[in-house]
């Protein structure tokens, strides 16, 4: 049976009920979840497990062979109802952060044409790699993004068909590196100004954000620059 995972529907709920499907080694599989795995360069969730008035704390949530295995200190029993209850605010600090990072690889996109080339959310800062030999200008980027925040544009996602998604998309997302047994594909849409696919949390409107800061621009190799924001 495969978790259903509630942040892909809607990442501000904050609290969930469940049932335990198995427990092994301190790490519960549940029916249903609202704890984001770390993933997609993402770190994952934290915060309490409750069962029958015992709440135990989530100190790690991850997948293994595609099962998100969430990592508490107590014990747990096949068949318990529990109630999850994520650290919100780490999990909306990560939302603006993730939806920033959309935004500021759009606008590196549009003014030098390179693609991401990885990515890492934390709650406190966030990084972002770019196929690039140079990048210049940091002042500009940061001076766009932050005006597509303030605008306050409308954040939505949604799935498509493999085939439909690859005609809503431009060259700036790479669906052709999603292995083809994905038929199906997560897009988060920021209003008229772009669409990527992805499988992480972000807030509904991008004011929500406020402001990033470019602390750095990091040559991590050939064709390889670091842009790290808070």
């Amino acid at each position: 049976m495969n978790t259903k995972l509630l942040f892909l529907e809607d990442s501000y709920k904050k609290e969930f009920d469940a049932e335990v499907i198995s427990f092994e080694n301190n790490c519960a599989v549940l029916d249903r979840t609202c704890f984001y795995p770390r993933s997609g360069g993402q770190e994952c969730d934290k915060g309490t497990i409750e069962k029958n008035g015992n709440i135990f704390s989530v100190s790690e949530v991850k997948k293994d062979k595609g099962i998100v295995l969430h990592k508490i200190d107590g014990i747990l029993e096949k068949g318990d109802k529990i109630t999850g209850k994520i650290d919100w605010e780490r999990r909306y600090k990560m939302m603006k952060y993730h939806t920033a990072l959309h935004i500021l690889s759009r606008v590196v996109f549009n003014l030098y044409g390179g693609g991401v080339a990885g990515n890492q959310i934390s709650p406190d800062k966030a990084r972002i790699d770019f196929d690039l030999e140079k990048i210049e200008n940091k002042e500009e980027i940061e001076k766009k993004t932050n005006k597509i925040i303030k605008e306050g544009r409308a954040v939505k996602s949604y799935t498509l068909p493999r085939e439909e998604a690859e005609k809503v998309v431009d060259d700036k997302t790479r669906l052709d590196l999603l292995p083809k047994f994905i038929k199906n594909i997560r897009l988060v849409d920021i209003e008229n100004f772009d669409i990527d696919a992805c499988g992480g949390t972000h807030v509904k409107n991008t004011k929500e954000i406020g402001e990033i800061k470019i602390t750095k621009i990091e040559n991590k190799g050939k064709n390889r620059k670091r842009l790290v924001i808070v």
